[in-house]
């Protein structure tokens, strides 16, 4: 499976990993697991699935990603799953204590370009 992360994800990540100890570890983990069961379900995360375009084979989740650092699953992760390619892409990744939402515009965007 080819698992590719957006420049804003990339981003958002760095800046959260400088605050965050453990957080690269813990991505790491949990993009090994998401890369083994790309819906989440029977591998002990919660993730839930957002919104799905048939006519494109993908579909949009957002799943509860654990941080040893905060001891909790207080950070979410927003990823796309192309069926057809086999392609995971993250998206956004946020903690839940400073951002309350994802952002529907970020996935929009991915959605209306994404071939």
């Amino acid at each position: 499976m080819e698992i590719l992360q957006t420049d804003s994800f990339q981003k958002d990540f760095k800046k959260l990993s400088k605050k965050y100890q453990t957080l690269k570890d813990d991505f790491e983990y949990f993009a090994e697991v998401i890369a083994d069961n790309p819906t989440g379900e029977g591998a002990g995360l919660r993730s839930d699935c957002i919104t799905r375009v048939p006519e494109k084979n993908v579909a949009f989740y957002k799943a509860r990603m654990m941080c040893r650092t905060v001891r909790g699953s207080s950070f979410r992760v927003i990823y796309m799953h192309d069926t057809k390619n086999v392609t995971l892409l993250f998206i956004e990744i946020y903690f839940k204590g400073t951002k309350e939402n994802n952002d529907m515009e970020r996935i929009n965007e991915i959605c209306r370009n994404y071939e």
